[in-house]
């Protein structure tokens, strides 16, 4: 990847390196069939809860994997 960069810098394509950072995360993700899920939370979710949520969404999704992004957002009353 150090190398990959540093050919963009002297390509002055360095503006091209997020969308192709996404894409390679999307493509890998979908070869190991890995689903992103967002998790909005009043409070930080504690260990067992997102081990519920990931098994929760594997069974829903058919994933072999979940990849929980959690979000914090203080201004939720209750609940995910």
């Amino acid at each position: 990847l150090p190398k990959f960069v540093t050919f963009l810098a002297k390509k002055k394509r360095l503006q091209a390196l997020q969308p192709v950072v996404e894409e390679y995360m999307s493509a890998l993700y979908e070869s190991q069939n890995i689903m992103p899920v967002r998790v909005k939370s009043a409070q930080p979710l504690t260990e067992e809860q997102k081990e519920a949520i990931k098994e929760k969404m594997k069974a829903k999704l058919g994933a072999s994997d979940i990849k929980l992004v959690c979000q914090i957002d203080p201004t939720l009353i209750a609940g995910l």
